[in-house]
């Protein structure tokens, strides 16, 4: 009713958002702002190795954990870090963290300001993995790239399809490892 977020586990770096480290949680408590209250509004979350990010129904992102990040949740910086990350639409994160804008631009960053990442438009989701992103467009065409590397469509490997790359692929999720 309220988008409200809970955290529970190890919370070492304070991925729990309750507002300290190393104190593990065996039952949900909600998170904290670094503004002061509840973190609310939320529309959806996802969960990193060591940090988490949450999308607030206003198109912003909130993120808590990862030490260097806050124990408390707090918004995301825009581009150069001037204001905040907006207009947002679905956010991912395993090590590092994306967030796709309504205009289909694919954000990135680890520590500090999300860069926008180039060579990609019209992009519907997004996931990332350990070390690894990955994009859906609205063609239902998938791409990949690694830290350092331009993004390329994906290979139909066997399948043999007409294009060559994976094709008509409608959702879109990585893992760690």
């Amino acid at each position: 009713r309220y988008g409200y977020v809970y955290g529970w586990g190890l919370n070492t770096t304070g991925q729990c958002g309750c507002g300290d480290y190393d104190s593990p949680r065996q039952l949900p408590v909600k998170v904290l702002k670094n503004t002061g209250g509840y973190l609310d509004n939320i529309i959806a979350v996802n969960a990193g190795v060591t940090h988490s990010l949450a999308l607030s129904n206003d198109g912003r992102v909130w993120e808590f954990g990862g030490n260097n990040i806050s124990n408390k949740a707090k918004l995301v910086p825009g581009p150069g870090g001037v204001g905040y990350l907006e207009n947002i639409v679905a956010v991912a994160t395993c090590e590092d963290s994306l967030a796709l804008d309504s205009d289909g631009n694919v954000w990135h960053w680890s520590v500090g300001n999300p860069v926008q990442v180039s060579g990609l438009s019209d992009i519907i989701d997004v996931s990332c993995g350990s070390g690894y992103y990955i994009a859906l467009d609205s063609d239902g065409f998938l791409w990949k790239w690694e830290p350092g590397v331009t993004p390329y469509k994906i290979t139909d490997g066997e399948m043999d399809t007409a294009s060559g790359f994976l094709e008509d692929i409608v959702a879109v999720d990585a893992g760690y490892g």
